[in-house]
């Protein structure tokens, strides 16, 4: 007796569990919405307003535009912030669609690797811009841009289109290394 196809693979277990599985991961229903995106983009907004904010009262662009030796090819403090306040927007898009639209075995990694990329960038903002400790402040922006390559990759495997979106970051962070380099290079002696 002649079943076509489709008939026979029904009745094979396995081909029904792949069906179920592709099903429940194609449903969303397990999957952040845009409102999460929205809850995202506020927090980190609110949050690099928050450490620019404090950064400026603090006095930390005046330390470094007067006080210190700075390279020629150095970004003006307003340009600076407005890039820094991007890559973390671009973060947090980058986090939701990985979290949205990722494969589910390298979703967590992926989500893992941006939080520890905008953890890190905390960090450097905190020795940079508070302790004005150059030395420790390279170190902090090596471990950010460690974390910027290891969450492009990993974001990069989870989803392409979401990868995508760590690439201006990823640009960004090798600025910022290539700058508290010749800041440090410039201001200890070295």
């Amino acid at each position: 007796m002649f079943r076509p196809i489709a008939a026979r693979q029904l009745h094979r277990p396995h081909v029904k569990r792949v069906r179920m599985m592709k099903e429940h991961a194609l449903s969303g229903r397990e999957r952040p919405t845009v409102g999460r995106l929205a809850v995202y983009l506020v927090l980190t907004a609110a949050f690099t307003g928050l450490i620019a904010g404090g950064a400026n009262a603090a006095g930390a662009y005046d330390w470094v535009y007067r006080d210190l030796d700075r390279p020629v090819w150095l970004l003006p403090g307003g340009l600076l912030t407005m890039f820094w306040v991007g890559k973390t927007m671009l973060l947090a898009f980058a986090l939701w669609s990985v979290e949205r639209f990722g494969r589910e075995g390298w979703r967590w990694l992926g989500a893992a690797g941006v939080l520890g990329t905008i953890a890190s960038g905390v960090a450097w903002t905190i020795v940079f811009f508070f302790m004005r400790d150059l030395s420790l402040g390279l170190l902090a922006v090596l471990a950010s841009w460690v974390t910027t390559v290891f969450a492009a990759w990993a974001v990069g495997r989870a989803s392409v289109g979401s990868g995508a979106f760590l690439w201006l970051p990823l640009i960004f962070q090798c600025y910022a290394l290539a700058a508290s380099f010749e800041l440090m290079r410039l201001n200890t002696g070295l």
